[in-house]
């Protein structure tokens, strides 16, 4: 991203965990959810995390990040 729009990462959308989910689970399309703020992967991203297998334990409302999964 440009040095510019630094500040507004915080204010877009990004996907979050709306599951509890253990290691080893795959990931479904309702296991995730577009919402603010944009402290995880964008949703242009969903598509690579459906499928996708967690490395470990999450909870509810946390942001899906690349070292989260297999």
């Amino acid at each position: 991203r440009k040095s510019s729009e630094q500040g507004n990462v915080k204010f877009r959308r990004s996907l979050y965990f709306v599951r509890d989910m253990k290691a080893g689970d795959v990931i479904t399309a309702d296991c995730v959810r577009s919402v603010r703020p944009g402290n995880g992967l964008p949703p242009k991203c969903v598509e690579l995390v459906v499928g996708a297998v967690v490395k470990c334990n999450v909870s509810f409302g946390t942001p899906v990040k690349n070292d989260l999964l297999l």
